[in-house]
């Protein structure tokens, strides 16, 4: 008995079945089954030899899964096509997810999530019966609960009620209540219900779910570890969802846009169209740009007065302000074959009141002197049209970069005045994120980073420090439960810092 005994019995035996109920792909042990914008997958799942060994199962003995995939969803990118454009979508990245179970112990073997085929063959028949009847009886009613998307909704709701047909399965959603996938998938539903009936669903109730999503993914950005690279794809994310109900919305155009309109969320800079072709001579790789010839000598008239290599500082008032230059990942530019000497630039806003217990970079006289990875509020200049290659947020000279230098001059003196910050503060998380697109660390409307923010820069009165302090540790609660002695010792530090200087 191998491997492929067991995938020639899989295409004799149960892809039968399957082409039956509708299923009009397959591969050796995936089938695919499209409905609208659902792809239903089946998915006999093999093992290598060391899950195998942990396991206590052969390499032939399969688990049997199921997937229904939603087509706009989160992974709709990582989601390969074929030649005629059908997602092929594996099991694992399905938005919903179930493992069958055998109902009994036919093949001896303890797990019942595993169909375990013995070595000289003889549990084949019994397992793969087992799996047929699986097929036919408990996975067709489960695969049928996602054609109606509004019971789907109602059961993904916290304490919803299950959907019928997967009482005793279960919904398989992807991510807990309240986590950022289950937000994302709870907007990607609501969008596309959208799209099919938008008298039932009106496109406020999209924006409502985005929104919420917008605020979860926000709530576990962590500037120490969250690239431009991820700024960017969670901005395109966010476009994409809009823009399917753009028709329905009104864009925010106030006095806050104070960056490009090229850059914000519906510029041309988002645009998923292709760039257009620069002439020969312009298309060859960039130049090596260096911050202390290029960009620093700019920021210097403009009053930054200390620099390193790739840092900036300006003292202002209770903050700091910080320009830093980033060379691009080699990692990211190998996978793109990107040329070399494309960089991006960072602005950050540093509040040392705010800091965090492990505090920040200091320079010799003890003076925080932050990185751009320690600032409490960052954004990542664009230019204001795009390099010929790479990423909206990748510059490829330095006349790009010191243009983009005038929009920072602009954010910054925004950040700096107190109402109108504020104002923006109060603002929907999708109206921000669509004013700036890059802008990150501000945190949804209920977490501790944006009650932190409006902290900082709500003003001396100490009434006020007294109400946003209670506001911010309101706001511990509003996270996940292993993430709350993180944030509940942020705003402890920030209160005992305050105490201390009163």
């Amino acid at each position: 008995m191998d491997s492929k005994v067991v995938n020639k019995l899989i295409r004799s035996e149960v892809w039968p079945v399957l082409r039956r109920q509708g299923f009009s792909k397959f591969d050796s042990r995936i089938a695919w089954r499209y409905r609208g914008p659902l792809v239903d997958v089946v998915n006999f799942q093999s093992f290598n030899s060391y899950l195998a060994d942990g396991i206590g199962c052969t390499t032939y003995s399969f688990a049997l899964n199921l997937g229904v995939f939603l087509i706009g969803s989160n992974c709709d990118r990582y989601v390969k096509r074929d030649s005629t454009g059908l997602a092929r979508p594996h099991e694992y990245v399905c938005s919903f997810r179930v493992h069958l179970k055998k109902r009994t112990s036919v093949d001896a073997f303890e797990r019942a999530d595993i169909f375990y085929v013995a070595p000289d063959g003889s549990t084949m028949g019994p397992v793969l019966r087992e799996a047929i009847y699986l097929l036919e009886e408990q996975a067709p009613p489960w695969f049928t609960v996602f054609t109606d998307l509004g019971s789907v909704v109602v059961a993904m709701a916290e304490n919803g009620t299950p959907a019928k047909g997967t009482e005793t399965l279960g919904l398989g959603a992807s991510g807990a209540p309240g986590s950022y996938l289950a937000c994302d998938l709870l907007a990607s539903l609501e969008v596309e219900r959208h799209t099919q009936s938008p008298e039932a669903v009106p496109a406020r109730r999209c924006v409502q779910a985005i929104n919420a999503a917008i605020g979860a993914r926000l709530d576990i950005f962590s500037s120490a570890f969250t690239t431009p690279v991820d700024v960017e794809l969670e901005t395109y994310r966010v476009r994409d969802l809009l823009t399917r109900i753009r028709d329905s919305i009104s864009e925010p155009r106030d006095q806050f846009d104070v960056v490009p309109i090229e850059c914000q969320l519906f510029g041309a800079n988002w645009s998923s169209d292709p760039i257009v072709p620069r002439a020969p001579t312009e298309a060859t790789s960039p130049s090596v740009v260096t911050a202390r010839e290029h960009l620093w000598p700019q920021l210097r008239t403009s009053g930054f007065a200390e620099f390193t290599d790739r840092l900036a500082h300006r003292p202002r008032g209770e903050s700091i302000e910080v320009v830093s230059l980033v060379p691009m990942d080699p990692v990211e530019r190998r996978a793109n074959g990107y040329p070399a000497g494309l960089f991006r630039v960072g602005l950050g806003i540093f509040w040392p009141v705010l800091a965090r217990l492990d505090g920040a970079r200091k320079n010799r006289r003890g003076e925080f002197r932050p990185k751009f990875s320690e600032c409490q509020l960052q954004m990542w200049l664009m230019p204001r049209i795009r390099a010929a290659v790479a990423g909206p947020t990748c510059f490829d000279s330095d006349q790009p970069a010191q243009t983009a230098l005038q929009d920072a001059e602009r954010w910054f003196s925004f950040c700096r005045n107190q109402e109108t910050l504020t104002l923006l503060l109060q603002s929907p998380d999708w109206e921000i994120l669509a004013r700036y697109p890059t802008m990150r660390g501000y945190g949804s409307a209920q977490s501790v980073h944006r009650a932190l923010l409006r902290l900082a820069v709500c003003g001396k009165s100490a009434e006020i420090l007294r109400a946003h302090l209670r506001a911010a540790h309101a706001a511990v609660d509003h996270h996940m439960e292993h993430l709350r002695p993180r944030f509940r010792s942020w705003v402890e530090a920030v209160e005992a810092r305050l105490l201390s200087e009163a």
